[in-house]
């Protein structure tokens, strides 16, 4: 039995996605990052990794494409509702949290990942 075409392909996707946020998440893990949550959903939006760096705590949104087309990874509707889980995640902060950051790690079709640390800024006021 095959899938219809969109089913598939939206199983590929997905599984392309999982596959990112695997190679993303090892990337964090060997730069001695803990990882909190994975795909962290509230009703505002989704955080694909939350992670913490020493006393920082990272949201990591991960993006799986070609190379050529890393220009601007995410969109400034993604940001604000990737800010308003985070601002959620950080209604109950743990005891040791110092601050946050926000990080876009691109992944490659090949699995290299690179990671755009303070990739955006979120106004507090």
């Amino acid at each position: 039995m095959t899938l219809p075409r969109h089913k598939s392909t939206g199983f590929r996707r997905y599984a392309s996605g999982v596959a990112a946020e695997e190679s993303a998440e090892r990337s964090y893990r060997l730069e001695g990052a803990e990882i909190l949550e994975r795909r962290y959903r509230t009703p505002e939006g989704e955080i694909d990794l939350v992670a913490r760096d020493g006393d920082t705590i990272v949201f990591v949104e991960v993006k799986r494409r070609p190379r050529s087309m890393w220009d601007s990874p995410v969109s400034p509707r993604q940001w604000r509702r990737i800010a308003q889980a985070a601002s959620r995640y950080l209604a109950n902060p743990p005891q040791w949290c110092g601050g946050c950051r926000f990080d876009v790690a691109l992944v490659g079709q090949d699995g290299r990942t690179d990671v755009i640390r303070n990739a955006h800024f979120v106004d507090a006021a």
